[in-house]
């Protein structure tokens, strides 16, 4: 009786703990959808206004009917009261976090944090065991449905960013200008990206980018490319599951790391940032470092061969993993057998592969990297060293200048790559893993650590150490890496894999949430949005275009449309004959005074719609 008593009492108590949570995370998302039809009319529950009105008598209700429903839930299952937890605080996560049109970066980490270690508290919480559900080809099928079903949910909202004319012309309008460039005549010649026509090989040598044209070429819109986009980074999947095959994970452990790839925070925010040649990074990078641990030689050439493709820093993703393959694997005693034997030096070679794997990358990240940017620098812009510029001293300008400061001043560089915003990035890209990539056991993983300090710490490049932006489609790449090798020791699995994934999805759902708010806010404003693209329909191609930055986009087909007022080059521009000006509140004086310019230069409003003014030359 005694054991029956406090049995029951431990099945109350978690159905308390669990029916606060869920009846606490409903009653919050109640409160918010129901203060108001329009978004920006809802409540803040952030604020101490919100207070007064949530509903004592509804959250009171919904407490003691979750906590009924979980206590009559716990006699169901023996120990399903220790499992529970880590879903209520997901589902109390998606509540609050879906209710912020603003991102709350520290509130996400801690509420990551908090489902992942109750999976950790109760030793019953994912057992490690297989899953019928996930034997056999349903493993790959489902993953499969998934990944397309992920791909399409971040093509929606990428494409509604457009729709919702958050797209500029730095990201975005320069390469929808470009694919129409290369689709009319195989150049990628641009006249946004500077302000005169050139090619965009003079900024990045990216000829990765005509991997996609001949699906352009069917679909011929803007939008394909935001799709698309969204398709190559997560095609990673593909590699990650390969690695998970040769590692002899069982299949929920493979199914887990599919999903930790898919949910993962950096390439969803990254893919909502327009469009750029380093979402290629993702797939190319899991791939090189998947034949590097198959040894495959052919494999490596030709994903090294893409990799440097992609951009003129690629050359060094080919030389970090080349490091990490020569360092990567001890050389073992010597067989004991004939040294004239074919066994003796099929076995020597076996051996020394992965030093002479290494070796070749090294060369052809060197190679790569020095030829690229010789051309760049002879018939471009240079390269972007001014990233870097807290490492330059007066008078200084290459990257030997910067490696030699760092050298000679360790402590400054150390200083200046820990600020709080860098720890931030540096939290959220690990703990959606759980921290695993740093429990590597041998110094040639931490090799692959490099991207992430160079690319995203070592810059006061304020784009560069944000999760929002391009720049973590590599290190992001290198870090999923080491996370599905460094699984290999892990005791419990399954255990582990499960926090990490909700770890994953709720960071997704904090960072990723507030972006698709573009969708909702764009749906308030339909009429308006529909108006000004029905302008910007009736602008004129042949001739010479002024746009507004937010605007370009829209007039990618234009072949001579230039961003104005320009950020390079403006004193050159062409004499407009037609001007295109935002009238949105964000610019709305800059809008005044430029149409008060032109007019004054003797244009004349030819039309307007919505937010959109179309000024025309007499």
């Amino acid at each position: 009786m005694i054991q029956a008593l406090k049995k029951n009492a431990i099945f109350l108590f978690y159905a308390a703990l669990n029916g606060f949570l869920t009846a606490s995370g409903y009653t919050l998302a109640f409160t918010v959808i129901s203060s108001g039809t329009s978004v920006l009319e809802r409540t803040n529950i952030f604020l101490i206004s919100s207070v007064e009105k949530i509903n004592t008598v509804t959250l009171t209700a919904a407490f003691i009917c979750f906590t009924v429903i979980f206590f009559l839930l716990f006699f169901l299952r023996n120990r399903l009261y220790r499992q529970t937890l880590p879903f209520s605080v997901l589902f109390f996560s998606f509540c609050v976090l879906t209710c912020a049109t603003t991102e709350l970066s520290y509130l996400t980490v801690i509420l990551a944090a908090a489902a992942a270690i109750l999976v950790y508290v109760f030793k019953e919480t994912f057992p490690g065991k297989e899953y019928k559900l996930l034997s056999g080809i349903n493993l790959y099928v489902l993953l499969g449905i998934l990944t397309v079903i992920m791909t399409l949910i971040l093509s929606f909202g990428c494409i509604s960013r457009l729709y919702d004319f958050n797209t500029s012309t730095y990201d975005f309008g320069i390469f929808a200008q470009m694919y129409e460039s290369m689709a009319r005549d195989f150049t990628q010649t641009t006249t946004l990206e500077r302000g005169i026509p050139m090619s965009h090989f003079n900024i990045h040598f990216s000829p990765i980018y005509y991997v996609l044209l001949p699906f352009y070429m069917i679909f011929r819109r803007p939008e394909f490319l935001l799709a698309a986009q969204a398709a190559v980074c997560l095609s990673g999947v593909i590699p990650v599951l390969l690695l998970c095959k040769k590692y002899k994970y069982g299949n929920t452990v493979t199914f887990f790391c599919g999903l930790i790839f898919l949910c993962y925070p950096a390439f969803t925010c990254a893919c909502f940032y327009d469009f750029h040649e380093n979402a290629f990074l993702t797939p190319l990078v899991l791939w090189l470092m998947y034949f590097i641990e198959k040894n495959s030689l052919a494999g490596c050439i030709v994903s090294g061969l893409l990799l440097l493709c992609v951009k003129e820093d690629a050359g060094v993703y080919l030389i970090i993993a080349g490091l990490y393959a020569l360092v990567g694997k001890n050389i073992h005693k010597e067989p004991q057998v004939n040294a004239q034997s074919a066994d003796y030096v099929k076995s020597r070679f076996s051996q020394w592969f992965p030093k002479y794997l290494g070796l070749m990358l090294i060369f052809m990240g060197i190679s790569g990297f020095l030829l690229v940017t010789s051309f760049i620098n002879a018939y471009g812009d240079g390269i972007m060293i001014g990233r870097y510029q807290i490492f330059l001293g007066s008078g200084q300008d290459s990257v030997t200048d910067v490696i030699f400061n760092i050298i000679k001043n360790p402590a400054f560089f150390l200083n200046n790559i820990l600020d709080e915003e860098k720890l931030l990035l540096i939290v959220q890209m690990l703990l959606p893993l759980l921290f695993i990539p740093m429990k590597s056991r041998r110094l040639s993983d931490w090799v692959l650590f490099i991207p992430l300090i160079l690319f995203n710490l070592a810059t006061d490049y304020s784009y560069q150490h944000s999760i929002h932006y391009q720049y973590v489609f590599s290190t992001g790449a290198f870090l999923i890496f080491l996370f599905v090798k460094n699984f290999r020791y892990e005791k419990r699995k399954n255990k582990t894999a499960a926090a990490a994934l909700l770890a994953a999805i709720i960071c997704l759902i904090g960072t990723g949430t507030p972006k698709y708010y573009n969708i909702v806010f764009a749906r308030e404003s339909r009429t308006e949005y529909e108006e000004s693209r029905a302008a910007l329909a009736n602008v004129p191609r042949d001739g010479v275009v002024y746009s507004s930055t937010y605007l370009t986009p829209y007039l990618y087909d234009c072949e001579n449309v230039y961003m104005y007022p320009a950020i390079y080059n403006q004193e050159t521009l062409p004499p407009a004959d037609c001007v295109v000006l935002d009238s949105r509140a964000g610019v709305l004086k800059e809008y005044y005074e430029l149409k008060d310019m032109f007019m004054e230069m003797g244009y004349v409003e030819e039309g307007s719609g919505g937010f959109v003014t179309v000024l025309l030359k007499k």
